[in-house]
C-alpha cells in the first residue's frame, strides 16, 4: 500500500489509513497492546494526509519507520 501512496494513488492512502485504523482498534483486543499503540501513532501520521489530501512522503515514512522500529524492542 505504501508504494501506491508514494506513487500518488489517492486510494492507496485511504486504504492504508483504514488498515492501520483497524489494527489500532483490534490489536489490543487480540492481546497485542504494543501493536495497537503503534498503529494509533501511525494512524495519526496518516490522518494528516487523508484530511489534507497531501502527505509529505519522506517525513511520514521516517516517522512511521521510527514507530514501527519500536515494535522490535
Amino acid at each position: 500500500m505504501w508504494d501506491g501512496v508514494e506513487r500518488g494513488d489517492p486510494d492507496a492512502l485511504d486504504s492504508l489509513y483504514r488498515a492501520v485504523h483497524s489494527l489500532a482498534g483490534s490489536g489490543e483486543t487480540f492481546g497485542f497492546p504494543k501493536l495497537s499503540e503503534a498503529a494509533k501513532q501511525c494512524e495519526g501520521v496518516l490522518l494528516t494526509g487523508v484530511e489534507s489530501g497531501q502527505l509529505q512522503h519522506d517525513a511520514a515514512r521516517a516517522e512511521l519507520e521510527l514507530v514501527l522500529a519500536e515494535l522490535d524492542r
